[in-house]
């Protein structure tokens, strides 16, 4: 008896070994893995110019990297906040798709872009550096969760993200203007 149960348990776990080694090593062959990706991908990585845009106000914002300091250029020229920019950054860079699907497929499930609220987007951000600009148009909140539409740059897919992405980049001038008018220590201050 204990021997045919020590021979049916040898045999279940060289059948799981087979599995995890063979069949399915680290678990890098599942679907369900690339579903979690940044739809930005690489240009997310070094990003030394923001900017945003609402299309229906014509409002634009810019960011850019100057030496080590972030200033605000864009409607006037100002040190931005490095906190908002970090929380700005930090949404871009460790942002996660849902769900993707193809732009081409709307035609069969007999929709259009205009549903998604993007033609005309929402919003319109741009981020890179140098001559390497990923340029994303933001649509409308998604009727069930708490997500948004976004189609990449290329206009070939329409992502679904998370909507924290649009509650950081509609803030205000003031949220992103930095207070400090000096950029002085408080030693050289009180030394004064």
């Amino acid at each position: 008896m204990r021997l045919k149960v020590t021979v049916m348990l040898m045999i279940i776990l060289m059948g799981l070994l087979l599995y995890i080694f063979y069949i399915d090593p680290w678990g890098k062959t599942s679907p369900d893995i690339e579903e979690g990706r940044n739809p930005f991908g690489e240009a997310a990585a070094d990003i030394e110019y923001i900017s945003f845009r609402n299309p229906s106000t014509n409002a634009t914002t810019t960011i850019e990297k100057q030496g080590k300091q972030w200033m605000l250029t864009q409607p006037f020229l100002w040190p931005a906040n490095e906190f908002a920019v970090n929380r700005i950054l930090t949404q871009i860079r460790f942002l996660d798709k849902k769900i993707s699907f193809r732009v081409d497929s709307l035609n069969v499930a007999e929709t259009n872009l205009t549903e998604y609220g993007l033609e005309p987007a929402q919003l319109h951000l741009e981020f890179g550096k140098g001559d390497k600009i990923e340029s994303i148009d933001i649509g409308k909140i998604t009727d069930i969760g708490d997500n948004l539409y976004i189609l990449s740059s290329d206009k070939e897919f329409i992502h679904v993200v998370d909507r924290s992405l649009r509650d950081n980049i509609a803030l205000t001038h003031s949220e992103l203007r930095d207070n400090r008018i000096f950029l002085s220590g408080i030693f050289e201050v009180t030394s004064w």
